[in-house]
């Protein structure tokens, strides 16, 4: 099997850990990084993606690179992933090659801050899309999606792993994500009762960002989340998700969790977790959890023994996709 991947590589990037999924499926796989598309001064990047629909700045360059790569390796699939700035010709040029194409929707073409008419103009082009959000399949079909299904974030081993670290006497409870506007307002809620946070992630407002640790790697973020007492899982409202990339971080670590009440958090964590749905709910969670390192310790040994039992990782995703090509 023959992949090339257009992803963006390094970090917890989904590009990237389909691609060590796909070597470690025995797959002939090339990724091209989709940040080439956007390489270019600070100025020049912003006045493409503010004033020209989000489109990146060395869009066509990047195209015949990647067709360049379809035309000398010939790949059985081409996989994007998000918004992916890969143009209606390449798309075209993979059909003309054979080449079945594949979108895995990391973030929600319909959110504001992500939309792009040029991307969502190539929908129709894809032989599948996969989403990890139940919330927009029926704008894909919409768009003109010629196939749709739902396939949820995963967890790469390399990058998602359990550390024998004591737990922190700096904080009590960790949040890692970017700071949306209803996020800012549940960890200002705990704040002001008390509760000691600490935040890996980037966008805080100045009132909170003598908490932030800042953008972290996975090996640190791996760490603070074996050091934490108590980590807090919420999806990305604007993204209208129902569960986040760090929705299976977490499980993968093995942790007490308190995560939002959703139909993804609860299929994903059965029992091993406690769910909250209004603030006052989540405080008292946090304060009864953090008051008993004994249920702490049964909630981290349950999902580290329910993951155990459970196939979550990008092999297993890139499994389910490559049996519809």
């Amino acid at each position: 099997m023959r992949l090339v991947i257009a992803g963006a590589i390094g970090g917890s990037n989904v590009g990237d850990s389909f691609h060590r999924a796909a070597k470690d499926l025995g797959c002939d796989s090339t990724i091209v990084d989709t940040r080439l598309a956007s390489k270019g001064s600070r100025l020049w990047r912003s006045i493409h993606w503010h004033l020209l629909d989000h489109r990146p700045c060395n869009l066509t360059a990047y195209n015949r690179l990647l067709q360049s790569e379809l035309n000398l390796r010939k790949p059985d699939l081409l996989l994007t992933t998000g918004v992916a700035p890969v143009t209606g010709e390449t798309l075209r040029c993979a059909q003309q090659i054979k080449t079945s194409t594949v979108n895995f929707s990391t973030d929600d073409p319909w959110n504001p801050t992500q939309r792009s008419q040029r991307f969502l103009q190539t929908i129709p082009l894809y032989n599948k899309v996969f989403t990890p959000r139940r919330s927009n399949l029926r704008d894909f079909v919409d768009a003109g999606a010629t196939s749709v299904e739902f396939l949820p974030f995963g967890y790469d081993p390399t990058l998602s792993y359990r550390l024998d670290v004591p737990k922190s006497n700096e904080f009590d409870v960790l949040f890692v994500g970017g700071g949306d506007h209803d996020r800012v307002q549940i960890l200002r809620f705990l704040v002001s009762h008390s509760i000691k946070i600490r935040i890996a992630g980037d966008y805080w407002p100045d009132d909170l960002k003598p908490l932030v640790a800042g953008h972290l790697s996975p090996d640190e973020i791996c760490r603070l989340t074996c050091e934490a007492k108590v980590c807090l899982v919420l999806p990305r409202k604007a993204n209208r998700d129902g569960h986040a990339m760090r929705s299976y971080e977490v499980a993968a670590i093995g942790c007490a969790a308190i995560a939002e009440d959703t139909q993804d958090h609860r299929e994903l964590y059965g029992d091993t977790a406690i769910y909250f749905r209004e603030l006052p709910d989540l405080l008292t969670k946090v304060q009864d959890l953090l008051h008993d390192r004994t249920n702490q310790q049964a909630l981290e040994a349950s999902m580290r023994s329910r993951m155990a039992q459970r196939d979550e990782t990008y092999s297993s995703r890139l499994k389910t996709i490559l049996r519809h090509l």
